[in-house]
C-alpha cells in the first residue's frame, strides 16, 4: 500500500483535508484514486 513515497504524504493531506471540510476531502480522494487507475 506504500509503493510510493509520496503516497504518505498524499494520505496526510487528503486527512487533513477531511478534518477541516469533508466534502473538498472526499474530492481530493476521487481526483487521486481517478489519477492512479488512469
Amino acid at each position: 500500500m506504500l509503493e510510493a513515497p509520496g503516497l504518505t504524504a498524499t494520505a496526510g493531506r487528503v486527512y487533513r483535508a477531511l478534518l477541516d471540510r469533508p466534502a473538498d476531502g472526499i474530492e481530493e480522494i476521487a481526483v487521486h484514486c481517478a489519477l492512479g487507475t488512469t
